[in-house]
């Protein structure tokens, strides 16, 4: 027997020049943040703590690659 639901995930993508300096405009402070990233170049490039520093996110909890905020 299959159990009912409904899964609702608007998402917004930006690219390109300028895109981190606008984080805290495009995502409402109170958005949980979930960072998805395989091989580690998110914290090589620094996206990682730009994201951290634009909502002035605590240390996040790591597993096998993928960081989350719940």
């Amino acid at each position: 027997m299959r159990n009912n639901f409904e899964f609702y995930a608007p998402t917004r993508f930006v690219f390109g020049s300028g895109t981190m300096e606008r984080l805290a405009d495009l995502v409402p402070r109170e958005t949980p943040v979930l960072m998805v990233y395989g091989g580690g170049s998110i914290k090589r490039n620094g996206v990682y703590e730009a994201v951290r520093t634009a909502f002035s996110l605590p240390p996040r909890q790591t597993a096998n690659g993928i960081c989350h905020e719940l």
